[in-house]
C-alpha cells in the first residue's frame, strides 16, 4: 500500500457475530462480536502510517457470558463494555485507552439470571455526559440502570416497559442531549406487540414516562437524527418516527432492520437501506 490507500475492507472472523462498531476520535474502529463465552470479543481496527493493523483486544473469559454493546463518551478514548449477568451482576468493563485495556466496575449492578440486555443493535448502553452512563435491560424485569460516576456505581431506575419473558424488554436507547431520550423495544417473538414498547426521559434518565401514542411493534433500535429534527426507530418489520418520543408516527414503509446509525439501517443478508 502507499500513503494514499484507503481502507476499504479488511478480513474478519467470520464465525464471529459483530454487533457493534464504534469509531473513535483518532480513528480507531472499536468492534465487538456478540456470543456465549469466547464468542464475544472486541478487537481494534488501528491506521498506522500507511498500515492498517487489526488487533484482538479482548476475548469474553466466562463461560456464561455474553457482551452486548460498547459505547464511548463523545467518541474518545473513555467508554464502557456491557454484558449480560455473570453471578448475579450485569458485566460492566470500563476503558480509558479507547478499547485496548480494560477493568471491571467495581459495584456493578446486582440483577436476576435472567434480566439483562439485549445485543440486537448494541444500543443498551449510552453514556451522556462526562460521567453519566445508563443501561436499558429486559427479560424478566425490564429496568435502566444510571450511574453518575462513569460505571463504577448503579443505581435502578423502575420504568414503565413491556417485561416477563426472555424475548421481551428495552433493545435500544438514544439521546439528543444530556437531559432528553428515549428508548424502544417490545418482544421479538411477537413483534405485533404495541404496549408499552416505548418511553421518554427529559431528565437524563433519573424518571421514564410510557410515549403516549406507541411505536407500531417491536422497534430493536433507535437513533436520533438531526436533519430531521427527530428519533427514527426501527424493527424488521418498520419503521416509527417522534419528535418529543411522547407520541411516535409510521415511518417509511420500506424501511426497516436490526439497527441505526446517521440514517442508514442494516437489515437481513447484510443489506443496507438508507432513510429518504
Amino acid at each position: 500500500g502507499g500513503p494514499n490507500e484507503f481502507l476499504t475492507s479488511l478480513e474478519i472472523d467470520e464465525e464471529l457475530d459483530y454487533r457493534d462498531v464504534e469509531i473513535l476520535n483518532d480513528g480507531t474502529i472499536v468492534l465487538m462480536s456478540a456470543g456465549a463465552g469466547a464468542a464475544s470479543t472486541i478487537s481494534r481496527i488501528e491506521l498506522l502510517g500507511t498500515k492498517t493493523l487489526l488487533r484482538p483486544a479482548l476475548v469474553n473469559d466466562h463461560a456464561t457470558g455474553f457482551w452486548d454493546g460498547i459505547a464511548f463518551w463523545n467518541n474518545s478514548n473513555h467508554g464502557m463494555l456491557v454484558g449480560d449477568p455473570v453471578d448475579g451482576k450485569l458485566t460492566v468493563m470500563i476503558t480509558d485507552d479507547g478499547g485496548a485495556s480494560y477493568r471491571d466496575a467495581a459495584n456493578p449492578p446486582v440483577v436476576d439470571d435472567r434480566q439483562y440486555c439485549f445485543a440486537a443493535s448494541g444500543t443498551s448502553v449510552a453514556l451522556i455526559s462526562q460521567n453519566i452512563a445508563l443501561i436499558a435491560t429486559g427479560g424478566t424485569e425490564s429496568q435502566v440502570w444510571r450511574s453518575v460516576d462513569g460505571g463504577d456505581n448503579w443505581s435502578a431506575v423502575d420504568i414503565p416497559f413491556i417485561s416477563g419473558s426472555d424475548s421481551s424488554g428495552v433493545f435500544s436507547m438514544a439521546f439528543k442531549d444530556v437531559s432528553h431520550g428515549v428508548i424502544v423495544g417490545g418482544d421479538y417473538e411477537h413483534p405485533e406487540i404495541n404496549e408499552q414498547v416505548a418511553a421518554f426521559t427529559n431528565d437524563g434518565g433519573q424518571t421514564w414516562t410510557a410515549s403516549t401514542v406507541m411505536t407500531g411493534g417491536y422497534r430493536s433500535a433507535v437513533d436520533w437524527l438531526e436533519d430531521y429534527n427527530a428519533w427514527f426507530a426501527v424493527g424488521p418489520d418498520g419503521c416509527d418516527w417522534s419528535r418529543d418520543g411522547v407520541e411516535w408516527s409510521a415511518g417509511p414503509r420500506n424501511f426497516k432492520g436490526h439497527t441505526i446509525v446517521n440514517g442508514w439501517s442494516s437489515f437481513v443478508d447484510g443489506k443496507l437501506l438508507k432513510l429518504h
